[in-house]
């Protein structure tokens, strides 16, 4: 399972570790990988199918820059649930 960030969170992450010295080499590279792994284009269609399958009305919100988690059957999505104050 790949969790996915954002672009800008990817390279925020790049940044601070190119802050420090060159430790965490691994790191970087699986920050690389997920870069080029997943490109805008396939991030939006993955939170579009999601959107399809399970925002109803606003009881579900998917964010444009959702958090994803994608294995070889599928991939989760962060969403946002809502939930109703009790009277």
């Amino acid at each position: 399972m790949h969790l996915l960030l954002t672009k800008e969170q990817i390279e925020t992450i790049q940044h601070a570790l190119n802050l420090q010295s060159p430790f965490h080499a691994d790191l970087q590279a699986t920050i690389q990988t997920q870069l080029n792994d997943f490109d805008a284009e396939d991030r939006a269609e993955i939170i579009d199918e999601a959107r399809a399958s399970y925002a109803e009305e606003g009881s579900v919100e998917i964010d444009d820059d959702a958090i994803l988690s994608r294995s070889e059957e599928g991939a989760y999505v962060q969403a946002w649930v809502w939930v109703g104050k009790e009277e």
